[in-house]
């Protein structure tokens, strides 16, 4: 009887994922003469023991933005030709911006029903590797403190005056603690300028002469102005007659 010479079997195909006994198989197709002398196909498959192999790790967070790239990282884990897995890092980098520090805290607003806040600038990287800034801010219950009025300018000494007044400030828990309040300003010292020469004496009216100067008063944006001190005096009018003259 004549015979084919049927074509070698195919390529194996790739393994099937780990069943959950532990089996995959993978197939290829091979070439048999049957009994009328013909080549026929038949799937011919092949079983291994496996690994059920475990998923992914989760993404670690990203790193810190080093000469403008961040990482992340995770535990991947593959199954090879005997059937056995192994891990291996996955690192994945991404374009990033170098964000600046966050700023200081900024100074606590006013007191005001009871609440005050400040504010500083945050800033974080986006999803896509960018900065963000962002307003943060804080909140906290406080009192309302009180102040007292000024008191008059102190004496200019070496071109320097001072007034103060009795103050309440906050503490750090928001709470009023009593404190002074010193304020400085610049000023000429009138003391060295001498005063003007008396004028002469006026008549007298009224049981009463005068006489004024000039003189030099601190005033209150720190210089020094002439005014007029009038000084005033009893006196007795004299009364004047004429005789004859004598021959």
């Amino acid at each position: 009887q004549p015979c084919v010479v049927c074509p070698g079997p195919g390529p194996w195909s790739a393994w099937a994922a780990c069943s959950s006994n532990n089996q995959r198989v993978r197939v290829r197709t091979v070439n048999i003469a049957n009994s009328q002398g013909r080549c026929v196909q038949q799937q011919e498959s092949d079983t291994q023991q496996c690994e059920n192999c475990n998923p992914p790790s989760p993404w670690t967070g990203w790193t810190a933005c080093v000469r403008g790239e961040r990482q992340h990282a995770r535990l991947v884990y593959q199954l090879h030709a005997n059937g056995t897995c192994s891990q291996s890092p996955q690192i994945e980098a991404q374009p990033c911006e170098n964000c600046p520090p966050d700023t200081q805290w900024g100074a606590w607003s006013a007191c005001s029903s009871g609440i005050r806040s400040r504010w500083k600038n945050v800033y974080t990287i986006t999803a896509n590797g960018t900065c963000l800034r962002q307003l943060q801010d804080d909140v906290q219950n406080c009192d309302s403190c009180s102040t007292g009025d000024w008191t008059a300018w102190g004496s200019c000494v070496d071109g320097m005056r001072t007034r103060t007044r009795p103050h309440q400030s906050l503490d750090a828990q928001g709470h009023c603690q009593p404190d002074t309040e010193v304020q400085e300003d610049t000023c000429e010292d009138c003391s060295v300028l001498p005063p003007g020469a008396w004028t002469p004496w006026t008549t007298c009216q009224a049981n009463t002469r005068s006489r004024q100067r000039q003189e030099y008063e601190l005033i209150s944006d720190g210089s020094c102005r002439a005014h007029a001190v009038v000084y005033n005096q009893a006196c007795i009018p004299c009364q004047q007659s004429a005789t004859d003259w004598t021959q």
